[in-house]
């Protein structure tokens, strides 16, 4: 009998749903998340798990009987499926827009720094009208080819980067100007 429940259409999609809730936390909450180094595949993983949630959510209301899980699953997702696209569409526009090449055009690496496994690696992101610039510190480490486990440290909004240097003490020192008011912030940190 265990086995017939696990292969029942409504108990795979309701673990489908469970899977795609915990992955959406997991990469909002995670304070390291697994990233493409091809940008427009981090695109396509948004994109996917944005629409998957209703989608599943529509296949549980259709696998479900009579119950009131049918309803409320089938609710839920008609809910969330407008927002799902709208989202989707906004991601394609960012990703069709900001991206040439493979790279993403709305943050560059300026500076990097190599130790052991880790690649310590400074960014310039651009905003919207690419005005707006920000600093952006992030440990990288390469699982294996095309995919990397990213942790940020550290970032200063409405700034420009002015120097990435190691110092003799083994420390590495980031310097960064705000553009408004020309005041300087350092961060340290030890590789």
């Amino acid at each position: 009998m265990p086995s017939a429940l696990i292969r029942s259409p409504s108990s795979v999609a309701l673990g489908c749903c469970l899977a795609i809730v915990l992955a959406i936390i997991f990469l909002v909450v995670s304070p390291v998340t697994p990233r493409f180094s091809y940008a427009p595949l981090n695109y396509a993983a948004v994109i996917g798990l944005t629409l998957a949630l209703p989608g599943t959510l529509l296949c549980l209301s259709w696998t479900l009987g009579a119950t009131v899980g049918r309803w409320l699953s089938g609710v839920l997702g008609w809910i969330l499926i407008l927002p799902a696209i709208l989202f989707a569409l906004l991601s394609c526009y960012a990703c069709y827009s900001g991206v040439s090449d493979g790279v993403d055009d709305s943050i560059k690496p300026i500076a990097e720094l190599r130790r052991g496994t880790a690649n310590y690696v400074l960014y310039e992101q651009y905003g919207i009208d690419s005005t707006e610039f920000s600093v952006l510190l992030r440990r990288e480490y390469i699982l294996f080819s095309g995919i990397k486990l990213v942790s940020n440290l550290w970032s200063v909004t409405a700034a420009q980067s002015d120097k990435f240097e190691q110092l003799p003490s083994g420390l590495v020192r980031v310097t960064a100007v705000y553009l408004r008011s020309g005041k300087s912030v350092v961060y340290q940190f030890q590789p």
